[in-house]
């Protein structure tokens, strides 16, 4: 299998490793058109080697053309079969834009070229789940035998422990999951073309981002304007303490006492839903083919949406759409007004259980017991959406294969730097 041309083998003016830094130059400044013209000239000059489909792949997947994309990188196959890295992208490319049999697919070959690998393993169940096939993730789990010391796949049990758990406690709940994963009526969605004007908010807590994610932020902007929508309003740690002040001070002692830039975060997106409904997106999500589209349906519902994974149903909370009249936010921010952070420690289970993603999930989980007559609704919505119908309201559902992938398909610089937002403050 040949991976790599040696330095000094060129045809024409330019060599492999040329056309491809040119290309992925491109692509990396967001000139996807570009970065597609120049991996087609590696394609058909270098088609002996898989670099050129790859970034034609990728850059045709930035376009949002998934389907050009996943043929793209079959070629690919087709001249270096059993190539990994061609393999690895199928699977992820499939994966983050909801094409789970292609990623099962793919999953199921790289596994056969690495049993020994548990990252096949993890990801393999993940597209089981993610395509419906929950006996074929169930016994995909049941036959790793002994692997389970590996942190990555221990794991796996807990997500499937928690998927039957769910079925029986909140079987709507589960149904709604299901049904936005499976929506496939997205053609025949009349989109409007116009809808409410509500803010979209980001946070990126030291000031001016890295260029990397300035240049998610920027994709942001080009599709939400493109879209008619409003322009992403990013705020730092000053801006956001100053709204605060100004419109929600009873979040000001939990947003100035966070220990987590991640923390800083989750209180301000509550804080600020505790006003205006609101667009929340973080700022390192990656926009896909149908954002748009389900952005003004959330919209123009008037109603709430929550963002499950895909893998499990779980609701995150890297996006939502508010509405500070909604029974879910309404409660959210009650519980959020409560809480005193100061004594508790200082660890990544105080992060999620106060202001993040299980917050979400237990306020979920309690508007269900108390509001009795809830039924998943199957009212007309875009491709990966759904809805739960209660008696006097709505909260619809998306997933991050749908609106927004939860990290964009290339690697960002912070994420490997010491100062890490992630990190502690």
């Amino acid at each position: 299998m040949t991976d790599a041309p040696k330095k000094s083998e060129s045809r024409g003016h330019l060599s492999l490793a040329e056309v491809i830094g040119l290309a992925r130059a491109a692509w990396t400044a967001g000139d996807f058109d570009t970065a597609l013209e120049r991996a087609e000239a590696a394609v058909a000059a270098y088609s002996s080697y898989p670099q050129g489909y790859l970034v034609m792949a990728q850059s045709l997947a930035a376009l949002n053309r998934i389907d050009e994309s996943l043929v793209a990188l079959r070629r690919g196959i087709a001249v270096h079969p059993g190539n990994l890295k061609l393999l690895g992208a199928i699977r992820s490319i499939a994966s983050m834009y909801g094409r789970f049999e292609d990623a099962m697919e793919s999953a199921q070959k790289l596994l056969e070229l690495g049993p020994e690998d548990p990252k096949n393993h993890v990801l393999l169940f993940m597209c089981y789940i993610g395509a419906g096939k929950i006996d074929l993730a169930s016994k995909h789990l049941t036959a790793l035998n002994g692997m389970e010391k590996w942190p990555s796949v221990a794991k796996l049990a807990n997500y499937l422990h928690d998927y039957h758990r769910l079925s029986k406690s909140y079987p709507v709940l589960v149904s709604a999951w299901e049904s936005c994963l499976r929506t496939s009526n997205g053609k025949n969605y009349p989109e409007p073309n116009a809808v409410e004007k509500i803010p979209i908010i980001q946070y990126w807590s030291q000031g001016t981002p890295p260029d990397d994610v300035a240049q998610i932020v920027s994709r942001w902007n080009a599709l939400l304007g493109a879209g008619g929508l409003s322009q992403v309003s990013l705020f730092n740690r000053d801006s956001a303490l100053n709204w605060i002040n100004s419109y929600a001070p009873e979040f000001a002692h939990a947003f100035t006492g966070a220990f987590h830039f991640a923390m800083e975060s989750d209180i301000f997106r509550i804080a600020y839903a505790s006003r205006r409904p609101c667009i929340y997106i973080d700022i390192d999500s990656w926009p896909l083919e149908h954002t748009v589209q389900i952005l003004k349906f959330g919209i123009q519902t008037g109603s709430s949406m929550l963002y499950f994974r895909s893998y499990r149903p779980w609701v995150a909370n890297g996006f939502f759409i508010a509405r500070p009249d909604c029974h879910f936010f309404s409660e959210l921010v009650r519980q959020c007004r409560e809480i005193d952070s100061s004594s508790m420690p200082k660890n990544h289970a105080t992060i999620e259980g106060t202001f993040g993603p299980s917050r979400y999930n237990n306020v979920l989980y309690k508007l269900l017991r108390e509001r009795k007559h809830v039924r998943e609704t199957n009212a007309v919505s875009p491709k990966g959406c759904s809805a739960i119908k209660f008696s006097d309201s709505m909260i619809c559902f998306t997933h991050e294969a749908a609106v927004a992938s939860v990290k964009p398909p290339f690697p960002l610089g912070y994420k490997t730097t010491e100062d890490y937002w992630k990190g502690h403050r």
